[in-house]
């Protein structure tokens, strides 16, 4: 796969570590053969010293994970942030589980769309990161078919999440292929035969089908992410660098 980007990983995965020594854990992750992260907030540190610390390790962050309240009250300044980390993309979740309802996703929608229109032309992109419950309908419509026609493909992108796709139910490849364009970023994550989190390559997803439907529709950048880890969050994390290696060589360099 030839991406604009190099293969991420989201450090969700390794939060506990970061928070605990930030700079070791980077040099970890360089060490398990990454050269992106996908942030998911920045430890106590200042955007402009994060990135200090990710230059250190020979790390860039291409995208970040932030609240989709600040998105809607700061857009701006959400967008000002992500220029001093190098993220070119804004990706949140939402909406609260209280307004998982038509309601809260068309409010959820007009939010997005806002801000997307507001960044627009700012380098930063705004995203949707979905879990299972965006899979669950209301008034005849699923919860990510809401946030996609109720917002516009020149202002709202979306990161697919894999494992959590098939965990509400659905086929990946097939919301991959629905979402087409709007789908630049994919977070890749396996699921175990207990339906648990596992890394990529060891569980009962098909990564292979799924890169290569990646690779024809012009994904820009693929994100490791385990939510949580049954052993050492860096070995899980090595794991599936070395099996992303084998399935598609190209990913990783």
């Amino acid at each position: 796969m030839n991406l604009p980007y190099p293969l991420a990983l989201q450090l969700y995965t390794v939060r506990e570590l970061c928070a605990k020594d930030l700079d070791g854990t980077l040099k970890a992750i360089a060490k398990a053969g990454y050269k992106a992260v996908e942030l998911a907030g920045t430890y106590g540190q200042e955007p402009s010293a994060m990135r200090a610390a990710l230059d250190r390790c020979g790390l860039r962050a291409f995208s970040a994970h932030v609240d989709l309240g600040r998105l809607a009250k700061e857009p701006k300044v959400v967008a000002k942030e992500c220029a001093i980390l190098g993220a070119g993309f804004a990706v949140c979740s939402g909406p609260a589980p209280e307004l998982r309802n038509a309601e809260g996703y068309r409010a959820t929608a007009a939010i997005l769309e806002k801000a997307g229109a507001t960044l627009k032309g700012s380098g930063v992109r705004v995203c949707h990161h979905n879990h299972a419950w965006e899979f669950e309908k209301h008034d005849g419509r699923s919860g990510l078919r809401w946030l996609m026609e109720e917002t516009t493909p020149k202002n709202v992108a979306f990161e697919l999440d894999v494992y959590w796709a098939a965990k509400g139910g659905e086929d990946p490849v097939a919301w991959m292929e629905r979402l087409g364009s709007r789908c630049p970023l994919l977070h890749l994550k396996d699921m175990d035969t207990k339906g648990d989190f596992a890394p990529v390559g060891t569980g009962e997803l098909d990564f292979t089908r799924i890169l290569a439907v990646a690779e024809g529709m012009g994904v820009e950048g693929c994100i490791v992410e385990q939510d949580t880890c049954k052993g050492s969050p860096i070995e899980s994390i090595t794991t599936s660098f070395r099996n992303l290696k084998r399935i598609a060589p190209s990913l990783v360099g």
